[in-house]
């Protein structure tokens, strides 16, 4: 089972989360190894999980909650919605009297309020 197929589809009830353990390069730079997929669940109110074999302890592990609720996500909606997020971001900083970080200086419309101008009139 893989990851994807064990978060839409678990092994068992009252999932918390489910993991997948990681093993890097001695730089930690580079994935060498990971485990088969780790549902954490409660069991008679303890939190137990599916078997996973181990050589080691992992250098990291990925977690994610169940899926509650059917749901789609294309990469053109999720850079639209970064995006917008930079935006107020940006004008959260000069909101506050200050510059926002370079990453944060983009063109767009941020916090919709009349005071705050476009970037072209707030970077004079």
């Amino acid at each position: 089972m893989d990851f994807l197929e064990a978060i839409r589809d678990p092994p068992v009830d009252n999932v918390e989360f489910t993991a997948l353990y990681l093993h890097l390069d001695d730089a930690n730079k580079e994935l060498i190894d990971q485990s088969d997929p780790v549902t954490f669940y409660f069991e008679d109110q303890d939190l137990v999980h599916t078997s996973v074999s181990l050589e080691r302890e992992p250098d990291v592990y990925v977690t994610i909650s169940p899926l509650t609720r059917p749901f789609a996500c294309d990469h053109t909606f999720r850079d639209l919605i970064i995006h917008q997020l930079k935006c107020q971001i940006r004008d959260l900083h000069y909101r506050q009297g200050g510059r926002p970080p370079k990453r944060y200086l983009v063109q767009g419309i941020g916090l919709h309020e009349i005071e705050i101008a476009p970037l072209d009139q707030q970077v004079r």
